[in-house]
């Protein structure tokens, strides 16, 4: 049975200034950031993080991210190369990875995984074009924290 002290304390920070310069969208009206400590970030690079947090997520919760990511309007792309569950790879480093999806409602998004010593750093950025993307986007936002949160607790420490 896994006990409250074995899980990583997954803590949420207003997106950093120098993490928010890490987006290229044009214009960034909702970002967040999630640290989590994990042991021995240094074995894994950036997109393999990201890998292990979104593509090796349960089942059940997989599917509920690409249900709700077609929901929002994201164009995906599923299977392909330069790609982690369907998010395109804009940026790639061993320490950070940036991946980004453009949306057919007026919604884009970029998800930023950076590692820093053993903290992972989880950030979300996404632009809203049109009153369809603010109302989609507002529908998304009051789960969004739990789900980060629940991805992210996976990861021992």
């Amino acid at each position: 049975m896994t006990t409250v002290h074995e899980l990583p304390a997954v803590r949420r920070l207003p997106a950093a200034p120098g993490v928010r310069r890490r987006s290229t969208l044009a214009r960034v009206d909702y970002a967040d950031m999630f640290l989590v400590e994990v042991a021995d970030a240094g074995a894994r690079s950036a997109e393999d993080w990201a890998r292990a947090i979104l593509e090796e997520a349960p089942l059940r919760r997989r599917s509920g991210l690409l249900s709700g990511w077609t929901l929002l309007g994201l164009e995906l792309d599923l299977g392909g190369p330069g790609t982690v569950l369907g998010w395109r790879v804009r940026e790639c480093t061993p320490d950070a990875v940036l991946l980004g999806a453009a949306g057919r409602l007026g919604l884009s998004g970029e998800l930023l995984l950076e590692r820093d010593g053993d903290t992972l750093r989880f950030a979300t950025f996404v632009q809203l074009d049109g009153r369809a993307a603010r109302l989609a986007w507002a529908g998304t936002e009051r789960v969004h924290d739990a789900v980060v949160r629940s991805l992210l607790a996976r990861v021992r420490a």
